[in-house]
């Protein structure tokens, strides 16, 4: 992994807000939010899939 790449983690507790954003999750429209938010361009924001978010944790524990 690139050592200039951030991790940004989003925890929402609020029932209506994650349904609205899974929605948009399903419509392709959450990552370009993101990317546009962010001003990123097409590569500068992937989704990982949950076991690879679990690795890279588990990386991050035995590095510290």
């Amino acid at each position: 992994m690139n050592s200039d790449v951030e991790t940004i983690i989003i925890k929402i507790k609020c029932k209506h807000k994650y349904r609205l954003l899974n929605t948009l999750r399903d419509e392709g429209l959450l990552f370009d939010a993101i990317r546009r938010t962010l001003e990123c361009d097409g590569e500068g924001i992937q989704e990982i899939t949950w076991e690879e978010y679990e690795v890279l944790e588990r990386a991050k524990k035995i590095h510290k």
